[in-house]
C-alpha cells in the first residue's frame, strides 16, 4: 500500500513535468509554433496565434478564415507595468545594474522590440497609457485607441489693424491628440507659404500668442508693418510634430505684389481728413475734401494750390520772377524747397491752369518729385501724423553765409519723420500684374481688386479683407482750373516718373487698372497716395 500511494504521488507530479519537457522538445525541435490551430504557421512567424482558423489558405486580408471574433477568442494580453523612465529599462532592470552599463554587453540593444503595456498616466514625464515598446535607446508609445493627432484650430490666415491703435487679437493653434504637446511660435522669415523659415520668439510657448506689432498710429510709418508667424506643436513623449499654417497679419494699409511682398501705402489720399477710416472714405456723405483729399500739379509742393477749394491763377500771368527756391541747409544742396512758386508772390498757393507746365522748364525739373532727388519737395516727407504738413520754407540765411543754420536748427531744414514719399509708377503696377500692364479689375494677379460704384476700389490681399482703398477722385483740369473731372467714377494718382511733358499716373474706375497712364500733362491736379519709404 505504500508503495502504490508513492507511485499516485509521483505520476500527478511527474505529469506537469513531462508536458513541459514535451513542448521545450517540440519547440526546440521546431522554431515555429502554432498556437490555437493544427495547422502549420504562417512563414517567417515565430510564434503564430490562430483562432478558428481550420485551413491555411486564406484569399484576403479580411476573410473570415483570417479573423479571429468569435465569442470566446481574444488577443495576445502584454504584461501591464508602470514605467519610469523613457531612457531607461526600469522597473524591469536598474540603471545601475552592472550588465546594463557594461558598454560591451550592449544589454539595452538586445532587448530591442520588447513589448509591454504601460498603465502610468505621467504626462510631465512623458508616460500615457499604452503599447511602449524598446526600440534600443528609449521607449516609444502607441497610446490606446489611438487616431492620428489632428488640427483642431489653425491661427487667422489674414488680420488686419488699419489704425495701429487696436487691440492685439492671439493667434491660436489647438491640437486634439493624447499626449503632452509644447508649443512654440516663430516669426517667419522668407515670403514663401509653403516653406516654414523663421525665427523662435522667446517666451511664445503656448498654443495662444499675442503678437508685439501695435506700437502707435499708423499715420506714421515707422509703426506700420507685414509679418507671418507659424507655431511647432511637438509630442513630448515622441516627438511628433504638428506645424500650423502661416498667420499673415499687416498692421497699416498696403497691399501684396506678385512676389508676395508687402507694398505699405497710407491709409488715405494726402490732404483729405485726418485719420480717415476706410469705412468712413466709403461713406459718401461726407464733403469732398474729406473723402478724396487733393489734387497735386505735379512737382508743385503742398502751399494751398491742391485744395479743392484754392482759386486759379492764369498762367499768362507768370513771370520768372515768381518762381523761386528757398535757402539752402548745407553748402553745395538746393534750396529748400527747390523751383516752386516763391513764396509771397500773388502765384503762391492758387492753381496754375492755362498752361503745358505750370513752371518753366529748368534743368533738372524733371526731378522734383523723383525720390531722394529733392526730398524736401516731396509733400509725403512732409507729413506730421497730425495732418499738418513739416515746413516747406527755409526762411534763414544760407548755409555757406557767415552765419549757417544746421540742419537741426530750423524747421525748413528738416523732414517729417513719418517715413512717407510719392510712390514710383513701378510700385502702382506691382499691386495689380506689374510693370506697366493695365486690364480689368478682376484680372490682377496681385490682390483682388473691387470696384465699388460711384466710391472706388477696394483691394484685398486675402480675397476678403480690404486694406486699400483708392477713392474716385477724379482731376482738376489745367485748362480752367474750376473743373473737377470724373469725381465719383474715377480714380487718379500720381507716381514720381515722368514721360515726356506728362506723368505716369495710376488710373482706375470699374473696368479698367492702368497703372502706367501716361495721358496726363503735369499740370492737371491729381490725387497723391503715400507710400513707406
Amino acid at each position: 500500500m505504500k508503495t502504490n500511494r508513492c507511485t499516485k504521488l509521483c505520476k500527478r507530479r511527474l505529469l506537469p513535468f513531462l508536458l513541459l519537457t514535451v513542448l521545450l522538445l517540440s519547440l526546440s525541435l521546431r522554431a515555429q509554433v502554432t498556437v490555437g490551430s493544427s495547422i502549420p504557421p504562417t512563414r517567417t512567424a515565430l510564434l503564430d496565434l490562430k483562432a478558428r482558423q481550420t485551413t491555411a489558405t486564406i484569399p484576403s486580408a479580411n476573410a473570415d478564415e483570417n479573423i479571429t471574433s468569435a465569442l470566446g477568442d481574444g488577443g495576445l494580453l502584454l504584461p501591464r507595468v508602470n514605467l519610469i523612465d523613457l531612457n531607461t529599462m526600469e522597473p524591469f532592470i536598474v540603471k545601475t545594474n552592472a550588465d546594463w552599463l557594461d558598454s560591451s554587453n550592449l544589454l539595452k540593444y538586445r532587448l530591442t522590440g520588447l513589448m509591454v503595456y504601460n498603465v502610468k498616466d505621467d504626462e510631465t514625464n512623458g508616460f500615457t497609457p499604452g503599447v511602449y515598446i524598446w526600440d534600443g535607446e528609449k521607449w516609444g508609445v502607441k497610446p490606446i485607441n489611438e487616431v492620428s493627432p489632428s488640427i483642431v484650430k489653425q491661427p487667422e490666415p489674414f488680420t488686419f489693424y488699419e489704425k495701429g491703435t487696436e487691440t492685439a487679437i492671439p493667434l491660436t493653434f489647438a491640437i486634439d491628440g493624447l499626449g503632452e504637446w509644447k508649443y512654440q511660435w516663430y516669426q517667419a522669415t522668407s515670403n514663401n507659404a509653403h516653406v516654414n523659415i523663421g525665427t523662435a520668439i522667446a517666451g511664445a510657448t503656448k498654443n495662444s500668442f499675442t503678437p508685439t506689432v501695435l506700437n502707435g498710429t499708423t499715420l506714421n510709418a515707422n509703426f506700420t508693418g507685414f509679418y507671418r508667424f507659424y507655431c511647432v506643436a511637438t509630442r513630448t513623449s515622441d516627438g511628433k510634430e504638428l506645424i500650423s499654417n502661416i498667420a499673415e497679419v499687416a498692421v497699416g494699409c498696403g497691399a501684396k505684389n506678385n512676389n508676395g511682398e508687402w507694398i505699405t501705402f497710407m491709409c488715405f489720399n494726402l490732404g483729405a481728413e485726418n485719420d480717415i477710416s476706410i469705412k468712413d472714405q466709403m461713406n459718401t456723405s461726407k464733403d469732398d475734401q474729406a473723402i478724396y483729399g487733393s489734387l497735386f500739379q505735379w512737382g508743385r509742393i503742398a502751399d494751398d494750390h491742391e485744395l479743392r477749394s484754392s482759386d486759379g491763377y492764369d498762367f499768362a500771368n507768370m513771370t520768372d520772377a515768381k518762381i523761386g527756391s528757398g535757402f539752402r541747409c548745407r553748402t553745395g544742396e538746393e534750396g529748400r524747397p527747390w523751383y516752386q512758386v516763391a513764396k509771397g508772390v500773388d502765384a503762391e498757393g492758387m492753381f496754375i491752369y492755362g498752361g503745358e507746365n505750370w513752371t518753366p522748364v529748368a534743368a533738372n525739373i524733371d526731378n522734383l518729385w523723383k525720390s531722394g532727388s529733392f526730398v524736401q519737395n516731396d509733400p509725403c516727407t512732409h507729413y506730421n501724423t497730425d495732418g499738418s504738413y513739416q515746413k516747406f520754407w527755409f526762411d534763414g540765411p544760407h548755409a555757406d553765409s557767415d552765419d549757417p543754420i544746421g540742419e537741426t536748427e530750423a524747421d525748413g531744414c528738416k523732414n517729417a519723420t513719418t517715413r512717407w514719399r510719392l510712390p514710383s509708377q513701378a510700385e502702382w503696377g506691382s499691386i495689380y500684374r506689374g510693370g506697366t500692364i493695365s486690364g480689368t479689375p478682376d484680372a490682377a494677379t496681385a490682390n483682388s481688386w473691387f470696384w465699388s460704384e460711384n466710391i472706388g476700389m477696394e483691394v484685398k490681399p486675402d480675397g476678403a479683407t480690404t486694406t486699400l482703398f483708392l477713392p474716385a477722385n477724379g482731376y482738376r483740369s489745367k485748362a480752367d482750373g474750376k473743373i473737377f473731372e470724373n469725381k465719383g467714377t474715377d480714380a487718379y494718382y500720381w507716381s514720381y516718373n515722368i514721360i515726356s511733358s506728362n506723368a505716369y499716373n495710376m488710373h482706375i474706375n470699374n473696368n479698367i487698372v492702368e497703372p502706367a497712364n501716361g495721358n496726363f500733362n503735369r499740370s492737371n491736379g491729381l490725387g497723391i497716395r503715400c507710400i513707406k519709404r
